[in-house]
């Protein structure tokens, strides 16, 4: 399917029915619609093609028992656009460290911040580490500052107050 690139954050919508994503019921729904013969190649509602095509499909005789085939066919096109999920527990639970990262960078810069943390939940370094071991620790750990500073940022994004790009 072509079109913008989708966002990995969507809008929860509850599902109809217990143990049956949403998502699922409107793909059979879709497909159920599409076996009576309804299915068109919809304009998009913002292109200039979607009034005459739309016109065209209201129009007398065009109905399907009473629905305009208009209405059949675009609820099969939006339909099918809702995208199938697998069943997830509701919310992920927040990574632990991302709450001081959050606190202390109300003070330091987000970066520096996360450095703190990670180096907070890094074990110990052994004494006597050969210099492999000690650059591999390091690593591990400016590894976490970058996942806990790119989830701060993240969630501020979501909140509207991540900071301009320069």
């Amino acid at each position: 399917m072509s079109g913008p690139k989708r966002s990995r954050r969507t809008t929860a919508v509850p599902d109809r029915s217990p143990g049956v994503p949403l998502g699922h019921e409107a793909r059979s729904l879709a497909n159920a619609l599409a076996a009576f013969g309804y299915e068109d190649d919809v304009p998009a509602v913002k292109d200039p093609r979607f009034l005459e095509w739309f016109k065209a499909n209201t129009q007398p005789g065009m109905e399907a028992k009473r629905v305009p085939r208009a209405y059949v066919a675009l609820s099969i096109a939006i339909l099918r656009l809702i995208q199938e999920r697998e069943d997830q527990p509701p919310g992920r639970p927040l990574d632990p460290g991302i709450a001081p990262v959050e606190m202390l960078a109300e003070a330091i810069p987000v970066i520096d911040a996360a450095r703190m943390q990670a180096l907070r939940e890094a074990p110990p370094g052994k004494e006597g580490a050969t210099k492999a071991e000690l650059d591999e620790r390091n690593r591990l750990i400016e590894e976490r500052a970058q996942y806990l500073a790119h989830k701060v940022y993240e969630r501020r994004s979501r909140k509207g107050d991540m900071p301009k790009p320069k």
